[in-house]
Order: C-alpha cells, then structure tokens, then sequence
C-alpha cells in the first residue's frame, strides 16, 4: 500500500444527528414491574405493562421480523437480568429501541442480593454457599505477556455499593475483601470495619452478559445504567456486533468486572454522552468500525481488575482496533489504571478533538501501527508512567505510526516524556477489510501550534527512538512551544547520546525553525 503525499485527511462528521429513523416505530410498549398489573402475559400498554425486559426484547425481536419498528419505555427501577438479541439474517430497516423513561434511573444489574450470611468461626469474616464452577481461562498471549489467574477471573462482589476486593486464598483476606473457595463452594466475605452485615446490601456479581445484540440494525440505547456484569476474561457487559445504524446514548457502564462497552463490526454508529468508568479493565472497546461518531464520552478509573494483578498494558486499557472514518469529540480519560486512550492497529482516518487525557498510569495516548490520524485542541497531561514497566510510555506514543498530525494541543507534566516515537524498522500489517499486506514505519508526521512542556529535569519534551533519520526526513515541525522550567536538556535522540537542548535539537534535526523554547504566557492546569 503507498500513501501518496498529497492524501487528503477527511474530519469525519456524521450526515445526521441520529443514524436511526426512529420515526419507524409502528409499537410501543412499556416495562414497568413496580406496576400491580405488571405481567409479562400483558399487552405491554402503559396500564397494563410487561415486568421484565426479557419479555419486550421478546416481543420487540417478533416486531422487527415482522417489519414492525418497536420502542420499549422503561419505568425506573433494577432488573437483574440478561438481554440477547440475536439474528442471522437481516433486511430491515425498522427501529428498535431501548429507552429509559427517566434517564439514569433504570438500572439493568449482573448481581443479585444475597442474604443469609453465616459467620466464621466467630471471626469478622462471613461466608455463603457458592454455586457456581467457573472456570478460569488460560492465558491467550504466553509468550508476550504474564496474565496472573486474579487478572483472568470473573467474580464480583460489593457491599453498599462499594466493590470488595478480590483475594486468591482465605489466609489472605482483609477488610473490605472476598475469596472463593472452588473446592469448598463457598464465597467468604470481610467486611470495612462498621459494617454491619444484617443491615448490608450484599451484591454479588452472577451474569456474564447484560445487553448482547448481534446482526440487528437501527438500534437505539438511550438512558440506562448498565453495571455488575461478572463478564468473562476479555468479555463486556454489553457487547454490540454486525450492525448498523447504531446509537448509544445518555448512559452508564459502571462497575462491570471486564468492560463496559464493546462495538464490533459495525458501521454508521454514535455513541454519545455516556460514562464507562469503574469497569475493571476497559471502559469502551472497539473493533472495525466505519463511519462512527464518539461524542462526549468518559472513561475514567479502569482496569483495576488488571491493577490487581499487574496488567498495564498489552491488552489493558481502552484499545480500537481497524477504525475507518472515526471521531472521537470531548473524549475523556482520567485516572485508569492503563492507557487513556489507544488506536492499535491498522486505524485509519481517525480524527481526536477536545480530548482530555490526563493522570492515567500507562500512555495517554498511544497510536500503534495505524495511519491518517489527526489529533487537536486536546489536553494530554500528567499521565505517569507505570514505573515498573521496562518500555518507556509517554503522553503521546508513536509507534510505527505514519501520516499524524498533532496540532493545537497542550501535552505536558507527562512523566518520562510529553512526546515518544519508536519505530521497529517498516512493520508489516494486514489491512483488516482487505487482507491485503502493506508496511508502516515513523513517517510524515506534522506537529504544529503545539504546547509541549515538562515539569522537572526527569521529563523530557521528546524522545526519538532508535535514530532521527528515520523520522524526520518526513516530518513537519513548526510554530511549537517548548518548555521545561529546570532544564532546555529535554530533546533526547537515542543515537546521539545526552539529552540535547533546543538550540542543538533544531540544528540536528532540522526542523522546528519557527518554533520557541520558552515558559508560556498564563497559568496552566496541566502542571
């Protein structure tokens, strides 16, 4: 594949507001089991709704086979079950829809209440009967990465809303803990000192799977809390694959034991003002996409499942994968225990705007082996590099990235570096649609009106690795502020030694001519 120079980047934007005609809906029907009437042998009418959400995906299902675009109201409560919709062949173009009468108050939970808790041994610690025999996977990458058996579980369990931690042996129980003993079927629990286990809500996490549509177009999510899912290794709560016409809106993915939210092969799609924090790896996840829209999306506080176990990186943190044509607006990724954000692999004509990437404890932003990137008016600040990892993670990372374009953004307080590329020689790709094969390495890069500033002498401004030849025969660098207030020592080239300073980054690499090392005008938040 050859990527001619004169390429031109397409900012993608959606041709509507709302991908789904949703003026298609021939059949409402409503769910409300708070309701005395409420039966799932009714019509599904406001006064004599349907009880369980099973039933309307049921009904709705029947609608859409029949041509029958339906719209399933939602009355406010916590339905512990499991949705599948499932099709295998598809001509429709109805809607259906899954709409929370008051947004943010219907809750579809993978936990259920446990009572009956017995003592153990008079100790602080309480024990349940457990039945289930999960097995725990092995781990899919042996020879790259250690997955340790807690990273690779799936139980969860929390008290008051408050998750409890996992433990592997009943030795190593603490305060605010759990383990499950496979060979006893039995779940122990210890409670936060003051908890009084009587007077306790005691959740415990029992389904793999909360929404699962498969082969449906013209979906719609709008307004509802998804949480609790003791999803397997590398599964989601809710999971969305081979659609189109797909629109997530105005919801929440808290507190899953894997991730929250996970698109696959889908086109035409917006996913907008939602939150997938608190998800014990990834909040959203995403693989080919086409013509998709992220718009004020959050996803803070993940993978402390992976935290318990030590799992950063590889396949931690929030990862797309063969992305064509998408934006990612106001996107937010604050405090997770990985990277904030990471396009890994063959993604191409992505546009990042307005992002905010800050205090993660991996990269920031990483963009491996993809293409036609551009990134602008984003904050990528303050992330701090797992200082147990023996690779160097950045604010932003190149690697074997080409065509990128960073441009109106502050990068700065980034532990290690603001800014890193590497490049291992012209790796090969397999185009994700095609299957054709091309390479890419570190070229035709553009940094322009960027803010690039570290905080002390341990953070450099940029670091090129293994030689500059490599990359910047090809690049632009322009109109740019460096800055680090306790050394001009930041600019490191891994081939020529030391740390170098503006005067000599400039002469070396020849670029940057029109750009300023200096402290920049006005208070910065990054910092």
């Amino acid at each position: 594949m050859n990527f001619p120079n004169n390429y031109e980047f397409v900012k993608y934007e959606p041709e509507n507001n709302n991908p789904v005609d949703e003026d298609l809906v021939s059949k409402i029907i409503y769910v409300n089991p708070k309701n005395i009437q409420a039966s799932d042998t009714n019509p599904g009418t406001e006064e004599l709704p349907l009880k369980t959400l099973n039933k309307a995906t049921e009904i709705a299902r029947k609608n859409y086979q029949n041509n029958l675009g339906t719209k399933a109201i939602i009355y406010p409560g916590i339905y512990r079950e499991s949705v599948e919709l499932i099709i295998q062949s598809n001509n429709s173009n109805v809607p259906i829809i899954f709409e929370a009468k008051e947004p943010g108050k219907v809750i579809v939970s993978g936990s259920d209440i446990w009572n009956n808790w017995t003592q153990y041994q008079n100790s602080k610690i309480y024990t349940h009967n457990w039945p289930y025999k999960w097995e725990i996977p092995d781990n899919p990458w042996p020879n790259n990465v250690e997955v340790t058996p807690i990273v690779r579980r799936k139980e969860i369990a929390f008290i008051n809303s408050k998750l409890l931690k996992q433990k592997l042996s009943l030795a190593e129980l603490t305060e605010g803990s759990f383990y499950i003993s496979d060979e006893e079927d039995k779940i122990y629990i210890f409670p936060e000192l003051g908890i009084d286990i009587n007077n306790s809500i005691i959740e415990v996490g029992i389904r793999n799977s909360l929404f699962l549509s498969k082969g449906f177009n013209n979906l719609v999510i709008r307004g509802i809390t998804f949480q609790h899912a003791s999803s397997n290794f590398r599964d989601a709560a809710v999971s969305i694959r081979s659609g189109k016409n797909i629109l997530v809106e105005n919801s929440q993915f808290l507190w899953n034991n894997w991730q929250g939210l996970h698109i696959r092969d889908c086109e035409n799609l917006i996913v907008r003002k939602i939150t997938a924090n608190y998800n014990g790896q990834r909040g959203v996840g995403g693989y080919k996409l086409r013509n998709t829209l992220y718009e004020d999306v959050e996803t803070s506080y993940n993978n402390w499942r992976g935290d318990w176990g030590g799992f950063y990186g590889w396949d931690a943190g929030h990862k797309f994968f063969y992305l064509r044509n998408v934006t990612f607006r106001r996107y937010t990724a604050v405090g997770n225990m990985a990277a904030g954000l990471w396009l890994d692999l063959d993604n191409s004509n992505v546009w990042i705007d307005q992002a905010y990437i800050c205090d993660n404890f991996h990269t920031g932003l990483y963009i491996e082996v993809s293409h036609h990137i551009l990134v602008s008016n984003s904050k990528i600040c303050r992330n701090r590099a797992n200082p147990e990892s023996l690779f160097h993670h950045p604010g932003i990372f190149g690697s074997n990235a080409s065509y990128v374009t960073l441009e109106n953004n502050l990068i700065c307080g980034n532990d290690r570096s603001q800014i890193k590329f590497y490049l291992n020689n012209k790796r090969e790709i397999k185009n994700g649609y095609t299957k054709d094969k091309y390479f890419l390495n570190g070229e035709n890069w553009v940094l322009r009106n960027n803010t690039i500033i570290g905080k002390n002498s341990s953070q450099l401004l940029i670091y090129l690795q293994p030689t500059w030849e490599w990359f910047t025969d090809s690049w632009i660098s322009e109109n740019n502020t460096w800055y680090n207030p306790d050394t001009s020592n930041s600019f490191q080239i891994k081939d020529r030694g030391k740390a170098k300073n503006f005067e000599d980054w400039q002469s070396i690499v020849s670029l940057d001519k029109e750009s300023v090392f200096t402290q920049p005008e006005g208070k910065l938040d990054c910092i």
